[in-house]
């Protein structure tokens, strides 16, 4: 039988989460537990600083909203935003202190996807090695230090037999104010996924169009391409922060190498989030008619 992409959007807090369900042609969304969080007081998950505590009746209610549509359901982890190890967003993956309870989130993971089905894909920003402009850690030392993290994820991946699928994400050059991340060269990607069999990439055309650094061809050349987040802005690299990151619905019009990116999502038949910032801007008419258009071009 022919495999078709699954297409979807992100949900950032409850009503997006209700609203693109809905939407003509959606077979996927992707969940953003920091965001439902902070914006509506909901926790898919309970942090305590020691351990990670799935919460029941929300993942429930995710669950039959998903299974009611027939779609899968996605997790976008929470960016690192600070040094500390009490909250999830303080949580460091360039801090080897940090990865024990790092990998017992994997382990919630994989728990949530085995007995609630949410989380077939999971995506994550690589090592951040600044906050706010402050440099905590050099480049070098965030990137060996997520080399061990992620020999571990993948290690964890293989001994508890997990179904999740892993991407790293692809990123923007550093910034002068906000979160820098490595991620932005080849030769980071390169590393952190060279040693694992179970770690993929999260190529995300936002960032791709903001950092020349990394080209279309180079990202999909790494093979084992998980999930896409598919979206574009105006290309015009800020330094000091991430407004330059606008997540425009991509047309031919506004990404460049916009055929590259369809040729790719028919030969490897990934998931595709349209990962768009200002959803309240369109009916739901107007996005479903994009994701069938965006079907037909593929199919």
């Amino acid at each position: 039988m022919h495999k078709q992409n699954r297409i979807g959007f992100h949900a950032r807090n409850w009503a997006e989460l209700e609203r693109v369900v809905n939407i003509e042609g959606v077979s996927l969304v992707e969940l953003k537990p920091d965001k439902l969080r902070e914006r509506d007081n909901i926790e898919m998950y309970f942090y305590d600083g020691k351990s990670f505590v799935i919460n029941e009746p929300v993942v429930k209610e995710i669950k039959a909203m998903c299974d009611e549509k027939g779609l899968s359901a996605q997790i976008h982890l929470p960016f690192e935003k600070r040094h500390d190890d009490s909250e999830e967003q303080g949580l460091c993956q360039a801090d080897r202190s940090h990865h024990d309870i790092i990998i017992a989130r994997y382990e919630m993971f994989g728990r949530l996807l085995d007995e609630y089905g949410i989380g077939s894909v999971l995506t994550t920003h690589p090592p951040a090695f600044g906050f706010d402009g402050k440099q905590l850690w050099n480049e070098q030392q965030a990137l060996e230090a997520g080399i061990e993290l992620y020999a571990k994820v993948d290690m964890l991946i293989k001994e508890k037999g997990y179904r999740f699928r892993f991407g790293i994400e692809n990123m923007v050059l550093p910034k002068k104010l906000g979160t820098s991340n490595i991620g932005y060269k080849p030769e980071h990607i390169d590393k952190l996924i060279d040693s694992t069999s179970e770690i993929g990439i999260t190529v995300d055309s936002g960032h791709r169009r903001l950092n020349d650094e990394m080209s279309v061809a180079k990202l999909f050349s790494y093979g084992n391409v998980v999930n896409v987040h598919f979206h574009s802005n105006a290309g015009i690299p800020s330094e000091v922060d991430y407004n330059d990151d606008e997540h425009v619905l991509a047309t031919r019009n506004n990404l460049p190498y916009y055929n590259r990116y369809i040729k790719s999502f028919r030969r490897f038949r990934m998931p595709i989030v349209l990962e768009i910032d200002k959803l309240d801007q369109f009916s739901d008419e107007e996005l479903g008619r994009y994701v069938m258009d965006l079907r037909k071009e593929i199919d």
